[in-house]
């Protein structure tokens, strides 16, 4: 094995980094959420020069929580390549937002698609989930009493996350717990 993760990237460690495969060339990105400047970026690992991208891209800035770490979670859909991206911003607080980020493999950009829940301090760790033979997206998540009675929950976009559905009834009936 040889590195090829610059150890200056990150030195906290609170820091979340996840490796998501990309369609085109087999290529790699890293999703990185910086605590000590609270935002979150990408970086693209090119396969076929074996490089990473010169500079970071800013998707997005977060809300520190000095309890609740910030939490991410990203997922590709493997006939595209796309990946779909959703953060909590702002665990705790009554401003939280889960919000719901969108990559196209083909052009390289980042689009910020509707928030899955805005304003509400009982959501934390979302968690993308791709249906591959009809493209709709489910996104499952944590409500309830943070640290305590946690039940976890789901909402579905059948538009790319332009638009989502109605929560989903608990998952975790009668089962009041730290999920975490």
């Amino acid at each position: 094995w040889t590195t090829i993760t610059p150890g200056s990237w990150s030195s906290v460690a609170l820091d979340q980094m996840q490796l998501v495969p990309l369609l085109t060339d087999n290529d790699v990105m890293l999703i990185w959420v910086d605590t000590a400047g609270n935002t979150i970026y990408s970086r693209v690992y090119d396969e076929v020069t074996d490089t990473w991208d010169v500079g970071w891209t800013n998707i997005g800035t977060l809300v520190e929580n000095t309890t609740y770490d910030q939490w991410f979670s990203a997922s590709t859909k493997k006939s595209t390549g796309n990946v779909y991206l959703t953060f909590a911003n702002n665990i705790n607080n009554t401003t939280n937002d889960l919000a719901f980020w969108s990559y196209s493999d083909s052009t390289r950009t980042w689009t910020q698609k509707t928030d899955i829940i805005t304003n509400s301090a009982t959501v934390m760790m979302p968690v993308p989930f791709i249906d591959e033979n009809d493209g709709d997206i489910y996104v499952a998540y944590l409500r309830g009493t943070l640290a305590s009675n946690m039940q976890v929950y789901y909402k579905k976009s059948t538009d790319g996350g332009t638009s989502w559905g109605s929560e989903s009834s608990s998952l975790s009936p009668a089962v009041l717990d730290d999920h975490k």
